[in-house]
């Protein structure tokens, strides 16, 4: 099912993160390329959204997002945006393996940095080896501007032989926001999304399959913060390596 795969795409962001994350002592994880979702047409014209508001990013926000799964895997991730700069903080636990990386772009370069060993490697800003830090901020702007409406979630719903059913399941504040509660029920699970009713964001979801059920909530969202110049830069003291692979010649100082 069409929506259910888009709610899989935030769910394996979120995954493909925390596994980039434990790329290892300092060491640059190799990144897939990341892709945006195309715009999909919806036969029989624009159904109505759920409020007025669109899901999108704003130019400075800031939020926090818990994510955990039944097989035992957890995770705490922190984004900052501020005009064009980003910042994403990851940690948390896979296969009971500790870890967190950070990864920005302050709008001349990007990092990838391990606290842990104190080392971060620079790359050109915008450059596809620090994307995951991105990845989920983007698939939020471009998948729920498509899909933020009950018509348009009902209408792919009755498309799919999967889905046996599709319906709102009331109401719920998630990190200060009410969020409309959509349950689809499928053929080998179900899946829930809670979507606030101001911005359009998914602050909520719940997905169920194979017996594993996968959970991400936002628990802070500021739409906007007032976040210091600071909070884009690399710690004094951190040992830089220019990737000579993506900057010829490097990056001066």
């Amino acid at each position: 099912m069409k929506q259910l795969g888009l709610v899989l795409v935030l769910m394996l962001v979120l995954c493909t993160l925390a596994i980039a994350a434990c790329g290892g002592d300092g060491e640059e994880a190799i990144p897939a390329a990341t892709q945006t979702p195309a715009a999909t047409e919806i036969s029989g014209g624009t159904a109505a959204p759920f409020s007025e508001a669109e899901a999108g990013l704003f130019d400075n926000f800031k939020f926090k997002m818990e994510y955990s799964s039944t097989d035992g895997s957890s995770g705490t991730y922190e984004y900052w945006g501020k005009d064009g700069k980003w910042k994403v903080d990851i940690s948390g636990q896979v296969g009971g393996q500790g870890y967190q990386q950070i990864m920005m772009d302050d709008g001349e370069c990007a990092y990838i940095y391990t606290p842990a060993s104190n080392k971060a490697t620079r790359y050109p800003s915008g450059s596809m080896m620090a994307a995951h830090g991105l990845a989920y901020m983007e698939t939020l702007e471009t998948t729920y501007n498509d899909y933020a409406s009950e018509g348009a979630l009902q209408a792919y719903c009755d498309e799919d032989p999967g889905c046996l059913s599709f319906a709102k399941r009331g109401t719920e504040t998630i990190a200060g926001h009410k969020c409309d509660i959509w349950e689809c029920v499928l053929t080998d699970g179900t899946n829930k999304v809670w979507v606030a009713t101001d911005t359009g964001w998914p602050l909520k979801i719940e997905t169920t399959s194979g017996g594993v059920t996968m959970t991400m909530e936002h628990t802070e969202l500021d739409m906007n913060p007032n976040i210091p110049d600071s909070v884009f830069q690399i710690p004094p003291g951190v040992n830089i390596t220019d990737s000579d692979t993506h900057m010829p010649g490097g990056v001066g100082g």
